[in-house]
């Protein structure tokens, strides 16, 4: 439709900063809870191989855990600004969040936004850490577990995200949908198709599972390449 594409930028310095903090975020909060938690594994009696293993999705829970708390104020005022016909801006429309809810509208989400981070971080960094050590590709090519790791990872989180967003667009002075209560209506929806393949097409349209799996993806590989280049830059000074 071309009315997509008559503004394509809109909103566009909202999300290049919030992709931006939760990337910088990210990253180095798994490389730093990763160091913590081997550092507190010496202690435990536990098989190294399993215990690295649970470490990595500890590692990357707690990093997405982090990144959601930090964040989640900054996703809901983004959130009421986006399908606006007058962009007010992010302060602006802070003030009328308050004005309306008080700090109430800022929490929106924060459950399954949580939810959500702790699912995908712990995947991610559990499949990412489980390819490099497993040597199943070349060292050039690390990139694609990267992609595949992330991929998964999406999957794994997106109905969390769903009651996410739906929590998000709520009205300031609404009651939120729990995420029981959104994915049960998902569930409902989908048994309602005549056919299996009918219920899957509806989910992967719900879940966006597809293009928005691919870019969270690309855009997670991207930020991992970028992020150990930096890391190989930073020792190499040092």
């Amino acid at each position: 439709s071309t009315q997509n594409f008559k503004n394509p930028y809109l909103g566009f310095v909202q999300s290049i900063t919030g992709r931006a903090l939760s990337g910088g975020l990210f990253f180095p909060l798994e490389t730093f809870f990763s160091e913590k938690f081997v550092l507190s594994s010496r202690s435990i009696n536990s098989p190294r191989e399993k215990m690295n293993d649970l470490q990595h999705f500890l590692a990357g829970s707690a990093a997405g855990a982090a990144s959601a708390l930090l964040l989640n104020p900054l996703s809901a005022m983004k959130y009421r600004t986006w399908g606006r016909d007058v962009n007010r801006g992010v302060i602006a429309e802070a003030v009328i969040m308050w004005r309306k809810g008080g700090s109430k509208p800022f929490f929106y989400g924060l459950l399954p936004t949580l939810t959500r981070d702790v699912a995908f971080g712990g995947t991610y960094t559990f499949l990412r850490r489980y390819v490099r050590k497993s040597d199943l590709l070349e060292e050039q090519y690390m990139w694609v577990g990267d992609t595949a790791s992330a991929a998964c990872a999406a999957i794994v989180s997106g109905p969390f995200n769903l009651a996410r967003n739906v929590q998000y667009a709520t009205g300031a002075s609404k009651q939120q949908p729990s995420i029981g209560k959104v994915l049960r209506s998902l569930a409902k929806e989908a048994v309602t198709k005549r056919s299996l393949v009918g219920a899957m097409l509806f989910l992967q349209r719900r879940l966006r599972i597809g293009w928005g799996t691919a870019r969270v993806a690309a855009g997670m590989a991207f930020g991992q390449g970028v992020y150990d280049w930096c890391i190989v830059i930073v020792s190499r000074n040092n």
